[in-house]
């Protein structure tokens, strides 16, 4: 297991995201960018101020929650179908409230590989007798 920051760059002292390889890492800075920008259009904050509050740049992933950061439980009711639908992820209010930055990536990161493991294809029609 390599250690780096979301951005794939390594890291002295400063948090670091696990990632397996150099294609973990680009999906997670994929996400990261993905959740700021989705954040900032729910909070109304611009997406500046929520990247820095969050750890970004210099590309370390904060341990500030969203709920420290100001999300209400209504404005994450928003935020969780918009992470189910641009990033194919599924979590709950719950953990996108109380889960540190850092590790919300990660955690977007593995739902969306178990939204591909469990595979969400419709079976063919039976044909007919």
């Amino acid at each position: 297991i390599q250690f780096a920051s979301a951005s794939g760059r390594a890291m002295n002292g400063a948090k670091r995201l696990r990632t397996s390889s150099p294609a973990a890492a680009s999906e997670l800075s994929t996400i990261q960018i993905a959740l700021v920008d989705l954040v900032a259009l729910s909070t109304g904050r611009s997406e500046s101020d929520v990247a820095v509050a969050l750890g970004m740049p210099p590309s370390v992933a904060s341990s500030t929650t969203l709920l420290e950061f100001g999300v209400t439980s209504a404005v994450c009711a928003g935020l969780r179908s918009r992470v189910f639908k641009q990033l194919e992820a599924e979590v709950t209010s719950f953990e996108l409230l109380t889960t540190p930055f850092c590790d919300l990536l990660q955690l977007i990161a593995e739902a969306r590989k178990q939204d591909v493991l469990l595979g969400a294809a419709i079976p063919p029609a039976a044909a007919p007798v």
